[in-house]
């Protein structure tokens, strides 16, 4: 470790940690930047490559998570409080972060088996909704997520951050491709449930047989004509009042925990606190 503190923001170090929380950089260095105790050691945990941990010491006092950090296999790097806060996302930030390697997984590396409960997500264009939707389909014991066309980057700070975690310990394969979606699809004999305000059935009427996928649609087009056509139902989630949908993160809460339950993926009874 390096004991002597960075103080410029000119160091390469932080130029390259401002280049990666670029889209255009995080795909050129193939790296992305990890803020927060929690996200930092999750990512460690999971076995994720960490390039270097960068640590404010005006910033993080604990004497607890120093240990916990001394006590990692990983480069440390110090900073000043002032360089932190410049690199930082955060208000009040705590004076940890990482630079951690990206991962691409394809379809062919996700694993399809008979218990399979998979989200599909067709462009969504939102970090912030991907991120939760990542850390919602891990707590209801989903399999893996599906990001099919242009989507919002995985790695977005923001993706990162509203994961709280789930990013590193959720399987997230992307496939550039409808057709090549579809096709894979019926390869692994996935049935889809797609969601749609226009849906013929309730999303609690339906049979949730595994291996399944539950499709939903871009934030502002939905679903696409080829992918309803490929759905063996079209789900809606009644509404009251004016308004004609959910918000996306929400609306995939609601379809996967009943999803879950009804096909045994999450026991009944099994409960968690919101932090």
């Amino acid at each position: 470790m390096d004991t002597e503190a960075i103080t410029s923001a000119q160091n390469p170090l932080i130029k390259r940690i401002r280049s990666i929380k670029t889209r255009k950089g995080r795909q050129r260095e193939r790296a992305f930047w990890v803020e927060g105790l929690a996200h930092v050691l999750e990512a460690v945990q999971a076995g994720w490559e960490v390039e270097c941990v960068v640590r404010a010491p005006d910033l993080l006092r604990s004497d607890e998570v120093i240990d916990c950090l001394n006590d990692l296999t990983v480069e440390e790097r110090l900073v000043s409080a002032d360089v932190f806060e410049r690199i930082s996302d955060r208000d009040g930030p705590v004076g940890l972060g990482a630079i951690v390697r990206t991962r691409d997984l394809s379809l062919g590396g996700l694993e399809v088996n008979g218990s399979s409960l998979i989200i599909v997500l067709i462009e969504p264009q939102d970090p912030g909704n991907l991120g939760t939707i990542l850390r919602t389909a891990y707590c209801a014991g989903s399999s893996g997520v599906v990001l099919v066309g242009t989507s919002a980057d995985l790695y977005d700070s923001r993706a990162v951050r509203a994961s709280m975690g789930a990013l590193f310990r959720l399987p997230v394969a992307r496939e550039a491709r409808v057709d090549g979606f579809i096709e894979w699809c019926k390869n692994q004999s996935l049935s889809l449930i797609g969601t749609s305000a226009r849906g013929t059935a309730s999303y609690r009427e339906v049979d949730y047989q595994l291996p399944a996928g539950i499709v939903m649609g871009n934030e502002q087009k939905g679903i696409p004509d080829e992918v309803k056509a490929a759905c063996t139902q079209l789900v809606s989630i009644p509404m009251q009042g004016t308004l004609r949908s959910l918000n996306l993160s929400a609306a995939t809460a609601v379809v996967l925990y009943e999803a879950a339950h009804r096909a045994g993926v999450l026991p009944a009874g099994q409960a968690g606190l919101t932090p």
